[in-house]
């Protein structure tokens, strides 16, 4: 094996020509490099391509390779274009290598490899160049987030520099960024005139991935960085309404943005036109949430924000609406109020029914409202006291909302027992009471009794 001459400085090219010795069937072997450090930290991806041309006027064979070696230029790295050669060839330039991984930070050499082989039978030298040599490192430093309060997507990376002698970036197009919603990442979304771009073309609650390149005043585009995926925050929550609006209750409804959301997160402020909301619930999974605690005849504000592992989406729309007066349960007696029995024997029953004794209570509230009745024990000289059956000195009391239809018992003077349910508000309820005597009373004396009928919520 022999090696080559080389000339340096050739008049029609900037390029290096290495010329093998004209002796027959003879291996000529050489190379030119030069050290570089690969930028960044990681894997970062590299190729390359150069210039080349061969003269001969008896060829055996020829080759030029361009290779990446450790920084003492004796260890294989990485090839990064090889070409061939066995007649004579113009210049011609080879196109980009694959991609190759290197580390960020590290030391390489560059090298350029010459390998010519004298024809077996002509003592004619080959002469082989090469100019043009490239080598383009992807972009480092790339990271994608999402935007607060937005559904976009915020990408940066550190900004590409020329080595000594190479290319400058693109005047106008000096990036390309590149966008899937899986990797590998292969579909060009849009350039950028700097190292930073905000993707504003995506929708909400979807996870995206990203890479960049770089351009250079020749428009050679460098290697893919490496990727970086991320999960736009949620969109915005629509069409915020209220239902069961009560005086201290409410139901605040919403509609899922497009994408959905992990959760919601809800927040509210009282008076007209207020804006100092205080969140009162995040973690909501559901569209409607039930809120309490709220004071009677008061407007309310809402607005909704979505959210998910990425952070917060932007607010809703601001819903308000007011709620219902505070319920009052009232109610009248609008009859006389008063109810005579009369005399009644022993064990006898004796009733309001068709004697003009019937009571009738009314619904003066403001909300429906359940009545309630109860009856005391009788007082005057040894009173009766009230129960489920009759006995000494005990008697019984019932009531009836069918016109005796259909009594029932109020068994003890502690016990209020439901007479009509659900009474609409300035709706009446019709009372008859049956009383029954003691089976045996240790006097005779005029007793006197309390009915008391209550309002309450139903």
């Amino acid at each position: 094996m022999a090696t080559f001459a080389y000339n340096g400085a050739l008049s029609s090219q900037t390029a290096f020509e290495a010329t093998s010795g004209a002796v027959k069937n003879t291996d000529y072997r050489g190379n030119i490099n030069q050290t570089v450090v690969a930028p960044g930290s990681g894997t970062v991806k590299v190729k390359g391509k150069f210039s080349y041309y061969g003269n001969s006027t008896a060829w055996g064979a020829g080759k030029v390779s361009l290779d990446l070696w450790n920084s003492a230029n004796s260890t294989f790295v990485a090839n990064l274009g090889c070409v061939t050669l066995s007649a004579n060839t113009v210049w011609t330039t080879a196109s980009f290598s694959s991609d190759a991984s290197v580390t960020g930070g590290t030391t390489y050499t560059i090298r350029v490899n010459f390998i010519a082989k004298t024809k077996s039978n002509s003592n004619t030298a080959v002469t082989l160049g090469v100019d043009n040599i490239v080598v383009n490192f992807a972009p480092t430093g790339f990271s994608a987030s999402a935007v607060a309060g937005s559904t976009n997507v915020s990408l940066s990376w550190t900004a590409s520099t020329a080595g000594s002698g190479a290319n400058g970036l693109h005047a106008t197009t000096p990036y390309k960024v590149y966008r899937d919603t899986g990797s590998p990442v292969s579909t060009f979304l849009a350039n950028s005139t700097t190292n930073s771009y905000t993707d504003s073309s995506t929708a909400g609650n979807t996870t995206y991935y990203y890479a960049v390149s770089d351009v250079d005043t020749a428009s050679d585009e460098s290697p893919l960085s490496s990727e970086s995926s991320v999960l736009t925050n949620p969109d915005v929550p629509t069409s915020l309404n209220f239902t069961n609006v009560l005086d201290i209750t409410l139901t605040v409804n919403l509609t899922a943005p497009t994408g959905g959301a992990a959760s919601y997160k809800i927040e509210r402020c009282s008076g007209s036109g207020c804006s100092n909301f205080t969140e009162i619930a995040s973690g909501q999974n559901g569209t409607s949430y039930n809120d309490s605690g709220l004071t009677a005849s008061t407007l309310y504000r809402y607005q909704i924000r979505a959210t998910n592992s990425s952070g917060d989406g932007a607010y809703s729309a601001i819903g308000e609406t007011t709620t219902g007066s505070a319920a009052v349960y009232s109610v009248s007696i609008t009859s006389n109020g008063v109810i005579e029995y009369g005399f009644v024997d022993l064990s006898t029953a004796s009733s309001t029914v068709g004697n003009g004794y019937t009571q009738t209570a009314q619904n003066d509230g403001n909300t429906t409202e359940k009545l309630n009745v109860k009856s005391s024990d009788a007082a005057g000289g040894t009173s009766w006291t009230l129960a489920a059956t009759i006995g000494t000195n005990q008697y019984k009391h019932e009531f009836s909302t069918t016109t005796g239809s259909v009594w029932t018992v109020m068994p003890d003077s502690s016990t209020y027992v439901t007479a009509a349910p659900s009474v609409a508000v300035s709706g009446t309820v019709n009372f008859d009471f049956r009383l029954t005597v003691p089976s045996a009373s240790t006097d005779y004396q005029q007793k006197s009794i309390t009915i008391t009928v209550q309002a309450t919520a139903p």
